[in-house]
């Protein structure tokens, strides 16, 4: 007897009767059973009856009531749901064994989609020993999917024996079979399925055709829409010629096999052609190393078992692409570094680079047990971000020509090879909150990888206009050089993604003629004193205007955060410039 007993199961609190008894006898053959039931709130499960070798005695009740089936350990996992009412009565454990029971499940669903109103009933069949099934399951007061057959454990070669007719079941009772190489599935199909073989590793025949089906492929994230026929094997599951729809209609063709040996061990031979089609549809939490929604027309090949896939894709990008590559994880170990100024810049600062290599190493993403092979052309139509840092708006962004190919081996490792020309672009240029400004990028920049996608080159010039008076920088006072003029700060960046060398310039192109001639001195003096040019670029984005020659700025510019020199330095502009500063626009 359980005395003021609990259990927890499923990770709820189960409540025992108090009255409840076990008594054994009969040298531990036979058991008496009294108000052996377990409670929790509503749900009830029970038992009561003898087990015993006197087949006069009473037979063992099993006796169940709105139970709600889940995945407790893993609630992230699809899992069933719905309220399970059952009974049954066992009799002849020592033999001749009798099991008769009835079973129904009020509005089972699975992962969320509804499948029916489940009842059905069992009876073993002791001559035989089978256990004879008959089961169905309803829609609307419409029967969608009955199961006949029985089951028969002590079978050696055979133990299920099962028919399915589909009247419009829905395809979601598929999703157990196919893992997470699939998801969202949705639709309805109509056929029969014939299981067969042992538990361990049944059979599945038949055919089933598919209406509004639906689909979400794992690892692009991208869903598709289809209706056609899925024809299942002893071992593969295929679909021939099967024309599938993404979110804004556009078409592709899929022709396959999933290869199985009851279920398990599963290998996929899939081709695919599409046509401006959704090929990628992911977030950042969802892959770190490139994400995106991207649009495109080609072929795919996917082949190889489900932990070991090699996917090859030949596509060239389509409107609507838009591709983000982060690379501000190891950006944001080493802002300090990324930006310094200083006479003669050495591309590829030794100390540095190697910080940022390190931070690469650690960023490694586990994507083994995945070949990819993916051979892009990039056309103006895609709109490519490599993210710098996004926390500050730190970004290059636009449209780009070229060819990409990224690569991810077995081992897990991603890579990226070919270059991109910039057509029409942007750089959000931040400094610590003093800076926030967007440049123009110039047509014609390069960026280029050849392996690391965190160690790629840049070839880069952006600019920056701003209506402002010459009056401070020109020395004779000139009636024209109080008026304003666009001044064009120039940004070169060449050398590595994450380490560039900055070069900074004026341009003056729109000046009036007649202040050409002191203009050309004032440039010139720039292009030997680089100090005075990094003051007036610093000027024009912080001001918006020019600071006077020859001004107490402070001897140096060496814009370096890791001594806070970037604060001093720009600290001693605030304190000696005359009049408010707008730093945000």
């Amino acid at each position: 007897m359980f005395r003021q007993s609990a259990l927890h199961l499923l990770d709820k609190d189960w409540t025992i009767a108090a009255n409840n008894s076990v008594r054994i006898s009969d040298y531990g053959r036979e058991f008496d059973i009294k108000n052996l039931t377990f409670s929790n709130g509503v749900q009830f499960v029970g038992a009561q009856g003898f087990i015993s070798p006197d087949a006069s005695k009473p037979p063992l009740e099993l006796l169940v009531k709105d139970f709600e089936p889940g995945h407790a350990e893993h609630p992230d996992r699809p899992a069933p749901g719905g309220r399970v009412n059952a009974q049954g009565t066992m009799k002849g454990v020592y033999g001749p064994l009798t099991i008769n029971s009835t079973l129904g499940v009020d509005s089972l669903t699975y992962d969320g989609t509804l499948i029916g109103q489940v009842a059905g009933r069992g009876d073993w069949d002791n001559t035989a020993s089978k256990l004879r099934v008959n089961l169905d399951v309803a829609r609307a007061g419409q029967s969608v999917l009955t199961v006949l057959g029985d089951i028969a454990p002590r079978d050696d070669t055979n133990q299920f024996n099962l028919t399915g007719t589909l009247n419009d079941a829905p395809i979601v009772l598929a999703q157990p079979f196919l893992g997470t190489l699939f998801r969202n599935l949705g639709g309805t199909g109509r056929g029969e399925l014939r299981l067969t073989g042992k538990f361990a590793a049944p059979n599945l025949l038949g055919r089933v055709d598919v209406s509004n089906g639906r689909l979400t492929f794992g690892y692009l994230g991208t869903t598709y829409t289809f209706a056609d026929r899925i024809t299942f094997t002893n071992r593969s599951i295929e679909f021939r010629n099967i024309r599938l729809r993404d979110v804004l209609g556009n078409t592709g063709t899929v022709d396959g096999v999933v290869s199985h040996r009851g279920f398990k061990d599963m290998s996929l031979d899939i081709a695919a052609s599409f046509r401006k089609m959704q090929v990628l549809n992911t977030t950042r939490k969802d892959n770190e190393l490139y994400f995106g929604t991207a649009y495109s027309t080609g072929t795919a090949r996917i082949t190889g078992p489900t932990d070991d896939l090699n996917i090859t894709v030949r596509a060239s990008s389509e409107a609507g692409t838009r591709i983000s590559l982060p690379l501000d994880n190891a950006a944001r170990a080493q802002k300090a570094g990324y930006i310094r100024f200083v006479n003669n810049n050495i591309v590829g600062d030794t100390v540095l680079l190697r910080k940022v290599q390190a931070a690469s190493a650690q960023e490694k993403i586990d994507l083994s047990g995945i070949t990819l092979n993916m051979n892009l052309t990039i056309t103006p139509e895609a709109y490519l971000e490599i993210l710098l840092d996004e926390s500050t708006g730190d970004v290059i962004r636009g449209s780009a020509a070229g060819q990409l190919r990224m690569a991810i081996d077995t081992r897990g490792e991603f890579n990226m090879f070919g270059q991109v020309e910039i057509v029409r672009g942007a750089y959000n240029f931040t400094l610590q909150g003093l800076i926030n400004k967007e440049f123009v990028v110039r047509p014609g920049g390069i960026i280029s990888w050849n392996g690391d996608p965190l160690a790629g080159e840049m070839n880069v010039t952006a600019i920056y206009t701003q209506r402002t008076s010459l009056a401070p920088v020109l020395e004779t006072g000139s009636s024209g050089s109080v008026a304003v003029v666009p001044v064009t700060a120039v940004m070169n960046l060449t050398g590595p993604l994450l380490l560039p060398a900055i070069r900074l310039n004026l341009e003056f192109n729109d000046a009036p003629g007649t202040l050409q001639g002191e203009l050309a001195a004032f440039v010139a003096s720039l292009r030997n004193d680089e100090q005075e040019l990094n003051r007036q670029v610093f000027s024009l984005l912080v001001f918006k205007q020019l600071s006077p020659r020859g001004s107490s700025l402070g001897s140096t510019i060496s814009l370096k955060g890791q001594d806070n020199s970037v604060q001093n330095s720009l600290g001693q502009i605030l304190s000696t410039q005359a009049g408010p500063a707008d730093l945000a626009n």
